[in-house]
């Protein structure tokens, strides 16, 4: 007497018939992925910030004034304050050195930039690019 059969043989062709389907399926996703790309790339940026502050949030929700504590909506709003207050220093601290060290830097390169392309000859005069209002200009 055989021993009774488990898992009895499947229709060949009906296996095959899926393994196509499948196939189908995931170069589908593959086309509609890269069609979604700047959209799947928003969601994914989006999903990091909100895995990797999520810690913030909850910290600013943990804060006690008196017997206040604000809510998850609040947290978010003073961390964005906060973010755009840093920001705001950043630029407002930082920004104006980082500006005129470009211009100096801009004005001595361009006269470096033609005292060496002078050894060129045709780049001496028809190069825009060493010219200092050209240099200034991008600053």
């Amino acid at each position: 007497m055989e021993p009774p059969i488990i898992n009895p043989p499947k229709d060949r062709s009906r296996e095959i018939r899926g393994y196509i389907l499948f196939t189908f399926l995931v170069m589908f996703a593959s086309f509609l992925a890269w069609k979604l790309m700047h959209q799947l790339e928003i969601l994914y940026v989006s999903a990091i910030f909100a895995v990797v502050l999520t810690p913030v949030v909850h910290a600013i929700m943990r804060w006690k004034i008196r017997s206040w504590s604000p809510n998850q909506g609040i947290s978010v709003l003073v961390l964005m304050i906060g973010i755009l207050g840093l920001l705001t220093l950043l630029f407002w601290l930082g920004l104006p050195p980082v500006i005129s060290d470009l211009k100096q830097f801009a004005e001595g390169s361009s006269s470096r930039c033609t005292s060496s392309l002078r050894a060129i000859p045709f780049t001496a005069t028809s190069s825009p690019w060493c010219r200092p209002s050209t240099a200034l200009a991008w600053i």
